[in-house]
């Protein structure tokens, strides 16, 4: 019996819990309101390029080049385009048994590295770079932006202003105007959104996702698809009466 008197105390007690939360939210909209959503979507350049360059030693002849020796040119050529080599960081290291050409096997360690970069044009001249030091496998990882933070701010501001101009002007036509906000929710999409595909350069005109060193028109500028940054602001402002 004693067990019994406790479940059901419990259950009482969550049963006036809910109710509780009910007559809340009751209350909450007890005076006549409108719900609008604000969007607002703004597009930004990346400033942060991130390219991931794999170097593996290789074998001329019956000379091992070293991942070192390759590095040290490749150390020099960024320094040269005016790129600190703080920019520049070892991203994985491991090992592979291959077969060189005359039917032994051998161990031929590879590096990747990873440098950042602020333009599409230093992004260009650092492929080209690549490309004259036989750095064939190379891909541009990511893209970002050095201020996200601060337009992420920008853009939930101003969407929120896109709902509070929405409500104006729709109860303007009835004659009425919004009062104060009882309830500011943001979308869950909201966010710094990046394309699903990632990273975008340009080869003769087409987008693609990885850039390709051994392209044959190495006139063309490298370009890259916008960011978006996109928040929505779902709100419920009251009617003044």
């Amino acid at each position: 019996m004693k067990k019994l008197i406790v479940i059901l105390t419990i259950f009482c007690s969550t049963f006036i819990l809910v109710e509780g939360n009910a007559q809340t939210n009751s209350e909450l909209l007890s005076k006549p309101y409108i719900e609008v959503t604000g969007t607002h979507e703004m597009q930004i350049v990346p400033d942060e390029i991130y390219v991931e360059i794999t170097i593996q030693e290789r074998v001329e002849g019956k000379t091992k080049i070293t991942i070192e020796e390759q590095l040290e040119e490749l150390k020099k050529g960024i320094s040269e385009l005016g790129i600190d080599l703080k920019n520049l960081n070892l991203s994985n290291s491991q090992s592979n048994y291959i077969k060189i050409k005359w039917g032994k096997k051998d161990v031929l360690n590879r590096s990747e590295f990873v440098v950042k970069l602020k333009t599409a044009e230093e992004t260009g001249k650092v492929f080209m770079l690549l490309d004259k030091l036989d750095l064939q496998n190379a891909r541009i990882l990511k893209v970002d932006h050095s201020e996200k933070v601060e337009l992420q701010k920008q853009a939930r501001i101003l969407a929120i202003k896109a709902a509070k101009d929405k409500a104006n002007y729709l109860l303007e036509a009835i004659g009425q105007k919004p009062g104060k906000a009882i309830l500011v929710k943001e979308h869950k999409y909201s966010d710094y959104m990046e394309n699903t595909n990632g990273i975008y350069s340009r080869v003769a005109g087409v987008a693609q996702s990885t850039y390709s060193i051994e392209r044959k028109d190495k006139t063309k500028e490298i370009g890259f698809k916008k960011i978006t940054l996109r928040s929505s602001m779902y709100v419920i402002f009251e009617i003044e009466q």
